[in-house]
């Protein structure tokens, strides 16, 4: 409740058919807090990435390199083994008293840890401690299971890390294997969730969440402040609770504890939950609506400002309620008949449709009115079934009235299947209507027109590191509109020998070394 996750369940989203990958400690799959209806467990995939290396005295805690059921349970034997199954609990645990964020999402449990058994590696006889290279290939087989559409992966939460930079572009040459495989995932829209790291630094964020492309999360008080031990700096992503959060540990467990850890898993669940409402969103768009829509919070230490997420808001923000098109049948037009309706209202979209009987030989027309309360872009789509399967006898005809009346489609359809007219720009409160006729006069016709309402959104959230003197170019992305798009900068200000063309472009030659934030803002070809 105290990010609002639980009003976005109020709207019936919370999360099913979504999948956190946790790189961890491994799961306790049987835990109550992770148990589903359907599949039994929510950890609904598994794997092994753990090293015996006998020059550090590590030892795999676990059947290295397996996939097999099993392979990411919980390891046993050293302390913080419970780690992964509290991390996965705060993403998307379900229990009677209290959820996490992601309630209904289900997990991949990939372990990554080692035990080590050294005290100057350790600082005492034993601890665990993941390697880099068993970290990449956790996150490699996360981008196998999303890129070959297995599961719907909304994100990956990575509550770990070490050391610091005060840097973007030094931890990216630092940890070029790691950043990789980062933005392999994120080419098939999985973000990586990360840790900023618990050593109080407030100019520095622990590898790996220092990595630009990376979101990167600090933990915030009960009381709304940042709190005391969690990393920042300019870049920091996000931030979320990280302070008494209660959740599972193994063996039907429970227990509260701090750490920018603990806020991590919020956000990997907060993706989950609002893909959940828009699974056509790009991490651009979750991320941009999560960073717009948080509640600023000021680290005293180094004076920066960070949104903690505010869910509610942010599922706002994506365009999902208060739908902005509303559909009505005309039932009085043209004297039809109306033997039953249905309809739909969700996600972007909303849907009349109708059976109908027709009443005679001839043409039969009827409308559908839809009223425009916010001006945009709109997909407009329509689908008939005739019950005489009677190929290509209805006309559907989108009339938009600014004036003079203008028919901008008019044509046949294949029934049975969604029929594209077209992308459309509507004025708020114009007069519009589909047209539908029946040209046949069959003697029961079902049909249904949508309208998508798609808002003008900007993809590109990170951009790629450059090296002063050295000639930088990169071109920002945006969708939802018409082309040709037009870009300025807003606010802030880019380094020194770089210039945004209005195309987007970003090009030069930077004098000027440092990290710069910067907001943009993209009006399409039709001034929205």
């Amino acid at each position: 409740p105290y990010i609002n996750a639980d009003s976005v369940w109020s709207e019936g989203y919370t999360g099913d058919g979504q999948v956190v990958a946790v790189l961890d400690t491994g799961v306790d799959a049987a835990h109550e807090f992770l148990a589903d209806p359907v599949t039994g467990s929510k950890v609904i995939s598994e794997a092994c990435f753990s090293t015996t290396y006998a020059p550090f005295s590590s030892v795999s805690l676990c059947a290295d390199g397996s996939t097999a059921v099993g392979s990411g349970a919980n390891c046993s034997g050293y302390t913080g083994c419970g780690h992964g199954t509290h991390v996965a609990g705060i993403a998307a645990g379900n229990g009677t008293a209290f959820s996490g964020v992601a309630k209904d999402a289900r997990i991949i449990a990939i372990q990554v840890f080692s035990g080590f058994h050294d005290s100057e590696i350790c600082g005492s006889n034993s601890c665990i401690l993941a390697y880099d290279s068993d970290i990449i290939r956790g996150l490699e087989r996360v981008y196998s299971l999303a890129n070959d559409g297995v599961y719907s992966v909304a994100s990956v939460n990575l509550s770990l890390g070490g050391g610091g930079f005060t840097s973007a572009s030094d931890c990216d040459i630092e940890n070029v294997a790691v950043k990789q495989a980062i933005d392999n995932l994120l080419s098939v829209g999985v973000p990586t969730v990360i840790a900023s790291g618990n050593d109080g630094f407030p100019d520095k964020i622990s590898t790996p969440g220092c990595i630009s492309s990376a979101v990167s999360v600090g933990a915030s008080s009960i009381n709304d402040g940042i709190v005391s031990f969690s990393n920042g700096a300019s870049w920091l992503s996000l931030v979320a609770p990280g302070q008494s959060i209660n959740s599972s540990t193994p063996n039907d467990g429970y227990s509260s504890w701090n750490g920018t850890s603990m806020a991590t898993p919020h956000v990997a669940g907060a993706f989950a939950l609002l893909k959940s409402k828009l699974p056509s969103a790009s991490v651009g768009q979750l991320f941009a609506a999560l960073v717009n829509t948080g509640y600023p919070l000021t680290d005293s230490g180094s004076g920066f400002s960070t949104p903690r997420i505010q869910l509610g808001k942010a599922s706002d923000a994506l365009g999902l309620n208060n739908l902005p098109v509303n559909i009505v049948l005309d039932n009085d037009f043209h004297g039809v008949t109306v033997q039953g309706t249905f309809d739909r209202v969700g996600n972007t979209e909303g849907y009349k449709g109708s059976v109908l009987e027709g009443v005679g030989a001839g043409t039969n027309s009827y409308r559908f009115t839809p009223t425009i309360t916010q001006s945009g872009n709109y997909r407009v789509l329509g689908w008939w079934s005739d019950a005489a399967a009677n190929a290509n006898n209805v006309v559907f005809t989108i009339r938009h009235d600014g004036g003079d009346e203008q028919v901008l489609v008019n044509q046949q359809l294949n029934g049975s299947q969604w029929n594209e007219f077209g992308v459309f720009y509507f004025t708020a409160g114009s007069s519009a209507y589909v047209e539908v006729s029946d040209v046949n006069g069959a003697v029961a016709i079902a049909d249904a027109v949508r309208f998508e309402f798609i808002p003008v959104t900007i993809d590109t959230n990170v951009l790629p590191g450059g090296v002063t003197g050295t000639q930088y170019s990169y071109s920002l992305s945006a969708n939802g509109g018409l082309a040709p798009y037009q870009w300025i900068i807003s606010s802030g200000a880019l380094a020194d020998g770089l210039s945004l063309q209005s195309n987007g472009s970003i090009i030069g030659t930077p004098t000027q070394s440092g990290s710069f934030d910067f907001v943009v803002q993209v009006t399409d070809g039709l001034g929205y």
